[in-house]
């Protein structure tokens, strides 16, 4: 499993819009489905770095933690989150992903 997230983060940084919070989003997803802690922490700061208001990317690196069995981080995410009042849905973060994938493509 670990060849195809080294894998997927090569082409993520190959893409010429890399920096675009949905894809970390999505690898984001595929680390909580996963359990992969290591990389979903790379691709939580990535997100966050890129937009700290998109609450489902909280959301999915505290279950990350949680699953792991790392409580403590757990919450801390869940306080960044309030602290940057990050209310937004992902399902509003994939709809954008959409749209700008059937503009671009």
């Amino acid at each position: 499993m670990g060849g195809q997230f080294d894998e997927s983060i090569s082409v993520i940084k190959a893409m010429p819009f890399f920096e675009y919070s949905a894809i970390w989003i999505s690898l984001l997803g595929a680390c909580r489905k996963w359990g992969n802690v290591k990389l979903g922490r790379s691709a939580f700061h990535q997100v966050i770095q890129l937009d700290e208001g998109l609450g489902g990317a909280y959301v999915l690196m505290a279950n990350i933690f949680a699953a792991a069995g790392m409580q403590e981080d757990a919450k801390k995410v869940e306080a960044m989150r309030l602290k940057h009042a990050a209310f937004e849905e992902l399902n509003t973060t994939i709809a954008c992903a959409e749209r700008y994938h059937s503009v671009c493509g």
